[in-house]
């Protein structure tokens, strides 16, 4: 019965890119110049009309441009793939328009499925025996996962550790980095807090202890933008100390103020910092006046921050926590296992 099966089995399994990979392919660059296109307009009407408010203008010019780099990429990765996966028991072969390339089991290290950047594009990484990248293969290839998984029966059934060790080595240097980053996250997320609490603090100080005096000017000027009319004032408590303010102002305030050396101003007398402008002022859209904005947002990403936290010093641990694409749930297993 082995020795039939061993007979019907091809020595060989063949996985092909589908019939419309090359014009998807065109379509994600072609796309992702067009987003970038866009993002360029989007800086154009952003200096140009400097009232938007911050969302919009990320909106408009940073998110778009994120998009089409991960477009591109994903589009380049794609056309990048071999025209033909080869999978056998002598390795992996790969066949080009130009040419065709052997890889040996004892070549490669490991695989692994990633989802490119800023699409939703799937590639298998494989990596040599020093942890170095050999090449990525996407999922326009008919029969993805079966190769996948076929790839990493082959690398398993290795008697060496390799796969195991490089997995390992690259799992414990990602926690690394992601706690680094994570803590990074919730200084910025304390930080953005603190700083709501200032401004919601400042906003209630001037509306409960505000008294009226003049403040001195500095400068009368138009913002890098050339549009935008705005001016910078002193004020200087009775008690010495002082502050200065930057301001924007209508266009028909900051004319009228041409020459002038003083101006009407609304200030808190223990804390001269915190003033406005009489009258003429053009309130500036702060996000971090909203209370719901200034510490939820924060909130959000200081448990985003919390969660990685605690997955990477598990990873360091010896542990793996890996999401299921397939069927969403969570696994957690020791890293020193080697996979079946």
């Amino acid at each position: 019965m082995d020795t039939l099966e061993f007979v019907i089995k091809p020595v060989e399994r063949v996985y092909r890119q589908r019939s419309n990979s090359s014009s998807q392919s065109r379509l994600y660059v072609v796309g992702g110049i067009a987003l970038i296109a866009f993002a360029a307009i989007g800086f154009v009407v952003v200096v140009l009309s400097p009232r938007l408010d911050p969302i919009t203008m990320q909106v408009t010019t940073t998110l778009p441009v994120i998009l089409g780099v991960g477009a591109i990429y994903a589009g380049r990765m794609a056309a990048r793939t071999p025209g033909e996966v080869g999978v056998g028991p002598d390795g992996i072969r790969l066949v080009y328009r130009d040419r065709t390339t052997h890889l040996g089991w004892d070549k490669i290290g490991w695989s692994k499925i990633e989802t490119l950047s800023q699409s939703n594009r799937r590639s298998l990484t494989l990596f040599d025996t020093d942890g170095r990248t050999i090449i990525r293969l996407t999922d326009v290839l008919d029969g993805f996962d079966e190769m996948a998984a076929e790839i990493a029966s082959f690398l398993a059934a290795k008697p060496d550790k390799t796969a195991v060790r490089i997995r390992n080595a690259k799992s414990r240097r990602s926690a690394a980095f992601t706690i680094v980053y994570s803590l990074g996250f919730l200084a910025v997320s304390a930080a953005v807090a603190v700083m709501t609490r200032g401004t919601i603090r400042s906003e209630k100080l001037l509306l409960e202890s505000g008294v009226p005096g003049q403040g001195q000017m500095e400068r009368r000027f138009l913002a890098p933008n050339g549009v935008t009319p705005r001016i910078e004032y002193r004020v200087t408590a009775s008690d010495g100390k002082t502050a200065s303010r930057n301001a924007r102002v209508t266009r028909t305030y900051w004319d009228e103020l041409e020459g002038a050396t003083s101006i009407p101003i609304i200030y808190v007398p223990s804390d001269p910092s915190i003033s406005r402008l009489a009258t003429g002022e053009e309130e500036e859209r702060d996000m971090l006046k909203s209370p719901l904005v200034g510490y939820g947002l924060p909130a959000i990403l200081a448990v985003m921050s919390v969660v990685f936290l605690i997955v990477s010093v598990l990873t360091l641990r010896g542990w793996d926590i890996n999401l299921d694409q397939k069927t969403g749930r969570l696994s957690m297993k020791r890293l020193d296992v080697q996979d079946q």
